[in-house]
């Protein structure tokens, strides 16, 4: 009854898709034909796949046609899961539009704020942050969800690195980012849940979470 009680007052997540529970999940790195090898591999071993988890998604040198490639996939009933996170990239597309519309999270002299990605691969400080609490900004993410995650047949992500927020950047909202790190994941559990309800296929996406704050079930699909 105590739990029952706890959840229905913090909100509880809806049931994963069916599919989620009808195979493994593989995850994979180094582009479409190493995918391919992989999953045919497993296959010939005799286990059962129901979804390819692919972090590095978004290189298009390794994933050329990728609506193809998932599409190719959903046919052998196999779901494509990526990855999303509210980094931007210094000198990516994404950047470029979001740092023009004013929708990253600012330095004390009024710059974009930059964060290390290292764990990416990447140079140190060669990122940025959406601002979560930019009601247009927020927006705008969610619209980059709708465009390269669910439009291009994906069926799921993983909603990484909510928990990173500079200490000391300066938030549209007049925040204090000391006071707002807490609940920076749950605004990006929060963003996730919207884009995916947004999409008319809750109960059939699923996105997970690594971060969370109190009351981030009320949002997620599932956690990591």
């Amino acid at each position: 009854a105590a739990v029952a009680d706890m959840s229905a007052e913090l909100g509880r997540p809806p049931a994963p898709p069916e599919w989620a529970f009808e195979g493994a999940c593989l995850g994979v790195l180094g582009g479409a034909l190493a995918m391919e090898r992989k999953l045919d591999a497993v296959l010939v071993a005799g286990a059962t796949v129901s979804s390819m988890f692919a972090r590095d998604w978004r290189d298009e040198a390794l994933y050329p046609d990728l609506h193809r490639t998932i599409a190719a996939l959903r046919a052998r009933g196999i779901r494509f899961i990526g990855c999303v996170d509210p980094f931007l990239r210094c000198g990516s597309e994404l950047y470029e539009e979001a740092s023009g519309f004013g929708y990253c999270v600012k330095d004390a002299d009024g710059a974009d704020c930059l964060v290390s990605v290292a764990s990416r691969g990447a140079e140190p400080g060669d990122a940025t942050l959406v601002d979560l609490t930019n009601e247009d900004a927020f927006a705008w993410m969610k619209d980059v969800i709708a465009r390269d995650l669910v439009g291009v047949g994906m069926s799921g992500w993983m909603a990484d690195s909510g928990e990173i927020l500079p200490a000391d950047a300066v938030l549209s909202s007049g925040a204090a980012a000391a006071e707002a790190h807490n609940l920076w994941p749950l605004s990006w559990a929060r963003l996730n849940r919207e884009a995916v309800e947004e999409s008319g296929r809750l109960g059939e996406l699923l996105f997970f979470l690594r971060s969370g704050w109190l009351g981030s079930s009320r949002y997620a699909t599932a956690f990591w």
